[in-house]
């Protein structure tokens, strides 16, 4: 999750123990286009593709339910980050998902910790 030069307003800028780390905010209208204009074309691509046995949600870090790691919950707190906000993120995320893959199964991987 971590980049070297972010692009747009999709991300956060964090820092932790004097390094900066760019995180995406999952929950920003760009980022959230963006997501959905990738998963789109994949769903696009791979939905009828009988070799697709289903799709995981990757709605955070590592594809988990978690945006990042707890030493960075401050930071995305004081640039918009809520319980609530996470909830409409995750279910948004996999409102796209849903859309872009009409056929195979969806896992969301439940895994905040």
């Amino acid at each position: 999750y971590m980049m070297q030069h972010p692009v747009g307003d999709g991300f956060v800028s964090c820092s932790y123990y004097g390094q900066t780390h760019y995180i995406p905010k999952f929950w920003s209208a760009s980022y959230l286009q963006e997501w959905s204009r990738f998963i789109h074309a994949a769903g696009a691509r791979y939905d009828n593709d009988p070799r697709v046995a289903w799709v995981e949600i990757s709605a955070g870090m590592f594809g988990e339910t978690i945006p990042t790691d707890n030493s960075m919950d401050a930071c995305l707190a004081a640039n918009g980050l809520t319980s609530s906000v996470w909830i409409q993120t995750v279910e948004a995320i996999t409102d796209i998902y849903r859309s872009a893959f009409p056929n195979p199964p969806l896992m969301l991987q439940y895994a905040p910790f």
